[in-house]
Order: C-alpha cells, then sequence, then structure tokens
C-alpha cells in the first residue's frame, strides 16, 4: 500500500527537500505551493521515484479553500502523513527598524500560524475516525528564543509549537 504524504510549502527550503525524500521512499506526494514553477519543478524532480506527484496552489490562509482540498485529497487516496510546513521566513519575516507594520505583522501571523491551523484542523477529524495518521508541525528555533529583527515570526513560531504540542 501507498503512503500519501502531503506537504504545504513544498517549493522550497524543508518542503522541497522532504518531498524529494518521500519521492524516493515510493510515496504518493500532494504538493502545496505558492510559486507554481518553482513547485513545478520539485514535483518534476520527484516524479521518477514518487508512486504519484500532484501539485496544488491552494492559499492556506483560506480556511474554506484548505478545507475543502483536504477532504478531496483525503477521499481519493486517504492521507497517511500531513506536514504542515508553509510558512514566511527569511527576508519576508525581517521588521525594519521602525518595526513590523500591521500588514506585515498580520501577513506573517496568518501564513504561520492561522495557515498551520486551516490545514491541520482540515484533516485531523478524519485522521482521529480512521485512527491512523501522522500530523507533522514545522516550528522554528525562532519559536523557542525570539529574535528582535524578527518578532512577529518568532511569536508565529511559538504559537505553531505550542499548538503542536
Amino acid at each position: 500500500m501507498t503512503t500519501h504524504v502531503v506537504i504545504t510549502g513544498a517549493s522550497s527550503g524543508l518542503g522541497a527537500a522532504l518531498a524529494r525524500q518521500f519521492a524516493r521512499m515510493g510515496c504518493a506526494l500532494s504538493l502545496f505551493g505558492r510559486d507554481i514553477p518553482r513547485l513545478s519543478a520539485v514535483a518534476d524532480a520527484c516524479r521518477s521515484t514518487a508512486s504519484l506527484v500532484e501539485i496544488f496552489n491552494h492559499d492556506v490562509t483560506n480556511a474554506v479553500e484548505m478545507s475543502a482540498a483536504m477532504a478531496r485529497l483525503d477521499s481519493r487516496l486517504p492521507v497517511d502523513i500531513l506536514i504542515a510546513n508553509a510558512g514566511l521566513g527569511g527576508g519576508d519575516a525581517l521588521a525594519p527598524a521602525a518595526g513590523e507594520s500591521l500588514d506585515l505583522a498580520r501577513r506573517i501571523a496568518d501564513v504561520n500560524f492561522f495557515g498551520v491551523i486551516n490545514t491541520v484542523a482540515s484533516l485531523t477529524g478524519l485522521l482521529t475516525t480512521r485512527g491512523q495518521g501522522h500530523v507533522v508541525i514545522i516550528s522554528s528555533i525562532a519559536g523557542l528564543q525570539g529574535l528582535a529583527e524578527s518578532p512577529v515570526y518568532s511569536a508565529s513560531k511559538a504559537a505553531v509549537r505550542v499548538y503542536g504540542e
């Protein structure tokens, strides 16, 4: 039986590396990302060894969209592993000298925290009902020790860590 792995934030970094690793294991992959060209490149790299690779460009901050997407995926092929990895970080999460604008702060919190909730909450009921499956939530060391140059990023990762616990 093929293991079905869903990864958000799969177009780069850790998400892309996880996709390639699970592909080498012959898993079926459902990959989510914002940047379709980069996501397509990751999917292409996975197709030679994965049993199935599909890509999706759903907005993790949209609870209704994520819930519908996860329900469709799970109904076609039950999800075995969900990796909630999507997030804003790096240069996208650096605060200018005057601090983060309210718009930037909301965007970081929406993607890094509420995006995880929207992704995970969409599947936990189905996994619980089946009595199997795994949820992996990616946080950051900044969730343990805040970064002065990225206070909202750090707070969002601390929230994700606690939510996961």
